[in-house]
């Protein structure tokens, strides 16, 4: 008699994507806490050039949303394929114990340190906007947060995605899912064109979520590529694609500038070529995860992984504190100081906070999505691991 029972979820676990989060967030750190220009101590070239390589870092948050969309695609189509359905109630709790937690303790934070130490208050209108997750849309409408929960913006945008997104691959599937991608590519570069032309600056477009939908629109299709093509690349080709792809972004960094970019409007080329920019975080996304061998799934690299989110979070509001604190010191010092007060924060949120509601997570999960153990292991070795063993959130 054939055996009726459904089948047990795979796990799901790519070591190199959490040093891809790590890469990211690197990223994010330096264009935030490094000076854009080395005052006159290397020739203009070369000064230009690290212009150009500060501002990239900004576009640590385009990966963040490719690999987002790339993983929540991919873990909810196994779920889709294992259990036949996707269990919407349990989708929200998971997203609702691994983000909250810490979004609304920076949120407070951000509250007291604002007014305290930035000068810069965060009124009731403006929290509400926060505490609602359309913190961003207030940002793109003028308002100016204190720079602890400015970078906040992003975590409202991925929480707008995570409303809409598993509703769209429960009942979507095949050419449909394809219609629906193509759509949001269509969006997001039309409400950049949209913007541009009629007079935006750039924080109409960075902060809109309308204008990232490509950018999630092609993590969502990498997910679908990797997925269905079981594709895996030798290390030289996996990590030359995801080096070309940085190199690429630099470049294009550099010829078309978007984030900070003063005064006045952005130009329209400057606008859409942030298209490529999505393309280019999804393109790393994928290369690293179907690497046979990635360079960021080293193991010192990628253990780090899990503590990206909080060191996300909190980076802005330790470097406020540092510069405070250290106002006049010097650029090094304060760095240096900065790096350790966010590492210690970001410690004590891991182990105090953010630890027990992802033990209380896991028991929704369907898919099991994290590393059974410190040593490096394939997803197919993970398949035969009984869900309780997974011990690592990785979405």
């Amino acid at each position: 008699m054939a055996d009726l029972r459904p089948a047990r979820p795979r796990s799901f676990y790519i070591p190199a994507l959490d040093g891809l989060r790590v890469l990211a967030c690197l990223m994010v750190f330096a264009h935030h806490g490094l000076p854009n220009s080395l005052n006159g101590r290397v020739s203009p070239a070369v000064d230009g050039w690290w212009h150009a390589l500060i501002d990239f870092g900004a576009y640590g948050v385009t990966i963040f949303f490719a690999l987002s969309s790339f993983l929540i695609t991919r873990l909810l189509t196994m779920e889709r394929e294992a259990t036949g359905d996707i269990n919407i109630r349990d989708f929200y709790l998971r997203r609702v114990l691994r983000i909250w937690p810490v979004y609304f303790f920076v949120v407070f934070l951000g509250a007291v340190v604002g007014p305290a130490i930035e000068g810069v208050p965060l009124g009731p209108a403006l929290l509400l906007r926060f505490l609602t997750f359309n913190g961003n849309y207030a940002q793109v409408a003028g308002a100016q947060p204190p720079y602890a929960i400015g970078i906040l913006w992003s975590v409202c945008v991925e929480e707008q995605f995570y409303l809409v997104w598993p509703h769209v691959v429960k009942h979507c599937r095949g050419r449909a899912l394809g219609v629906v991608l193509f759509l949001m590519l269509a969006l997001g570069i039309g409400s950049r064109w949209f913007v541009a032309s009629h007079g935006g600056g750039w924080p109409q477009i960075w902060f809109n979520s309308l204008c990232q939908l490509d950018c999630f629109a092609w993590g969502a299709g990498a997910a679908l590529l990797y997925g269905a093509g079981r594709l895996k690349l030798p290390a030289v080709v996996g990590n030359g694609i995801a080096l070309t792809a940085l190199g690429a972004g630099l470049v294009i960094a550099k010829a078309c500038p978007l984030v900070n970019l003063h005064p006045g409007a952005v130009p329209i080329l400057n606008a859409e070529a942030y298209a490529a920019m999505c393309f280019l975080g999804a393109t790393i996304t994928w290369a690293v995860a179907a690497c046979k061998d990635s360079v960021l799934g080293l193991g010192p690299i990628c253990r780090q992984g899990k503590f990206t989110y909080g060191l996300y979070c909190y980076h802005t509001l330790t470097l406020v504190i540092a510069r405070w604190a250290l106002n006049g010191h010097g650029v090094a010092l304060t760095t240096v100081v900065w790096l350790g007060l966010t590492a210690l924060v970001t410690t004590l949120s891991w182990n105090l906070l953010e630890q027990p509601f992802l033990n209380l997570k896991r028991r929704f999960q369907t898919v099991p999505s994290g590393a059974p153990s410190p040593s490096r292991t394939s997803e197919s070795e993970k398949a035969t691991q009984l869900p309780a063993m997974a011990v690592k959130d990785h979405g």
